[in-house]
Parts: C-alpha cells; structure tokens; sequence
C-alpha cells in the first residue's frame, strides 16, 4: 500500500488543470490541491475493500506525444505517478483519425481534416507512431485512455465538460463497495439458451426443460441441437443429472443437414464425468 488516500476529488492547482473545477460535476465535487504528481486524484476501493489511491494524468495529443518523445512522460512523470497511487490513468484528447490511404495521422484543423506535424516542416506523424506512444505507456503499467472527439465541436469547452464526466465516472465506479461491483462479477450468459419468439423449437420447452437445456450446453461437447434433444428426453434436471451414461449415449439429435446422429458412448462419457466433476 502507498500513500495514505484521499478523501474527495482533488485537482491540481497548476493552469491546465485547475479549469477543470469550472465543469460539472467536479464544480460540485471537486476542490483544488496542490498535488506532487497528476492532475486529479480522489480513493478507492479495491478488492477486500482495501483503500486504494486513484491518480490520472490528462495531455492533450501534442503534449502527449512531445512528452513521449523527449522522455518527460515515462521519464518521470509516468514513474512519480506509479510510486504515488495505486491505480495511474492517463487521458489523451484529441479530435483524430487515421487516413486510411497514407497511414497518417489526421488532426481536425477549423472543419478540414489535415495530417499531424510536429513542428511546421517535420514530416506527417503516422497514426502507427501515435499507437505506438499509446502501447509503450501502457507497458508500464499506466491504464491510456482516449477521447477522441471526432463527432464534436473542437473546441476546449467542450473538451473540459466531456474530461469531467470521464473523470466523475471513474471516481463513482471506484467510490463503490468491491462486492458491489456487479459488472464484474457475472457470469457469461451469451450462450444461455432462451425462448424465443422467432424459433419454434425454444418456444414449444417448458420452464424444466429450458433449465435442462440450459444445464446441458454447459457440458462438453454439447451444442444447441443436442441440448434441445437432452431437454427433450428427461423430465425434470434432477432426472438428468442422475441418469446414466447409456441412456445419455443413446439419444438421438438432427444434424443441419437433417441425419439423425446418437450422441454417443464418448461423448455421453465427457457428460458423465463432468456431471460427476471429473472434467
């Protein structure tokens, strides 16, 4: 554990981000600090509840791209952030594309898309270097984040009331309870079978069935034709659950091009064992 946490959201005192303070919600948040490292810094709560200290660091993308280039981001700044929090974010804003013709870097300038210079006569940055830039920060273990604003008028007011929603969001999600992170603490139900209303078949199972099918999937080497042909067999999961491997073997599923197939000694096995935890 580093340094004891704070208490609220802090914003550095210094100009560029100190603006930040005028902008909802932090204008109501928020107050302004003096900080040794990044920009805002405001607790957490990690796993067990462990407090934790949040910091993010927030460039525009010439002052991170420069920064990278001349050694101040990972130099110092990246290392002084890490030893200080718990938890570093770095947010780079900018209102960029790739041109997928040339592989440059586009800046929106006025209302024309032009490519990326460092200076007036360096040569176009391609788009590659910048996720390169992106890639090397994160190696360090500094979660990058961007806010690209493609779609958005580019101008700086807008850019601070987009940054202090962005900010506000990070400090609700760390403010919760761990356990109470619910996001992250589900299970992957993108293969859960269910009824629906454009599949006859899902429509004709009963409430025990769909449960037997839904068990069943779970199991190697089922998919959804021979879940459904399993739902079918047993009348209640219990029966299932409880029922040999021969019967298993033995049922009978349609193949998409409409042969019927048992679904077999080794397959009704890998059930067997797995229904026993023995995968």
């Amino acid at each position: 554990m580093r340094d004891r946490p704070v208490k609220e959201i802090l914003i550095d005192k210094a100009v560029g981000s100190r603006e930040l303070i005028h902008h909802f919600p932090l204008s109501e948040s928020a107050r302004l600090s003096r900080l040794d490292s990044a920009d805002v810094a405001f607790p957490g709560n990690g796993p067990d509840n462990i407090p934790l200290s949040i910091g993010i660091e927030i460039k525009s993308l010439r002052d991170f791209l420069d920064s990278t280039q001349n050694g101040r981001l990972h130099g110092r700044q990246s290392r002084i952030m890490l030893q200080t929090y718990d938890v570093v974010y770095l947010l780079v804003y900018g209102v960029i594309k790739c041109d997928p013709e040339t592989g440059n870097l586009m800046t929106l300038i006025g209302r024309t898309w032009k490519p990326f210079q460092r200076s007036k006569y360096s040569e176009p940055l391609r788009y590659s270097t910048y996720a390169y830039c992106i890639a090397s920060t994160e190696s360090i273990g500094v979660c990058c984040h961007e806010l690209p604003f493609s779609y958005l008028p580019s101008n700086i007011a807008t850019t601070r009331d987009q940054i202090a929603h962005w900010i506000f969001a990070r400090y609700q999600w760390w403010s919760k309870r761990w356990e109470e992170h619910r996001s992250i603490r589900t299970l992957d139900g993108s293969r859960k079978i269910t009824k629906n209303t454009t599949d006859l078949e899902t429509m004709g199972l009963t409430d025990n069935q769909l449960l037997i099918a839904n068990i069943a999937k779970e199991c190697p080497g089922i998919q959804f034709e021979r879940a459904m042909a399993i739902a079918r067999e047993f009348d209640s999961p219990r029966e299932f659950i409880n029922s040999n491997r021969d019967r298993i073997s033995e049922i009978v599923t349609v193949s998409g091009k409409g042969r019927r197939v048992r679904i077999g000694d080794k397959t009704a096995e890998r059930i067997d064992n797995a229904l026993d935890g023995r995968i």
